[in-house]
């Protein structure tokens, strides 16, 4: 659960996160950028310190992840809402596959590394 983000062999970023309705799914071309950085806010601060915050790490070199590292994306396919608006991606990675989703204010990434 939480954004989602890839950085290819160009530079380039596709970072995919839950909407804030709950049923879009955000994809975006920008690296995730804190919120909370810098915590200065007195406001900010309290609220990390009750309820936490997300922190981006690497995850590239741990299982299943480490299986798609480094494979080409072949196909994308978007499911949409009603109105047009993403709700699903998938990745099609050669035999693999990453398919993000965002469901009731959450984003849901499945991994299949075959």
């Amino acid at each position: 659960e939480g954004p989602i983000e890839f950085t290819f062999h160009n530079g380039s970023t596709l970072l995919f996160d839950a909407g804030v309705d709950g049923a879009e799914l955000r994809i975006g071309g920008a690296p995730w950028r804190d919120p909370f950085e810098p915590l200065v806010d007195p406001v900010n601060i309290e609220y990390v310190a009750n309820s936490g915050k997300y922190t981006a790490f690497d995850v590239t070199d741990e299982s299943p992840y480490d299986e798609l590292a480094g494979r080409r994306v072949d196909a994308v396919s978007v499911v949409p809402l009603a109105d047009g608006r993403p709700r699903a991606a998938t990745l099609y990675l050669g035999t693999g596959m990453v398919k993000a989703e965002s469901i009731a204010d959450e984003l849901i990434v499945t991994l299949i590394s075959a």
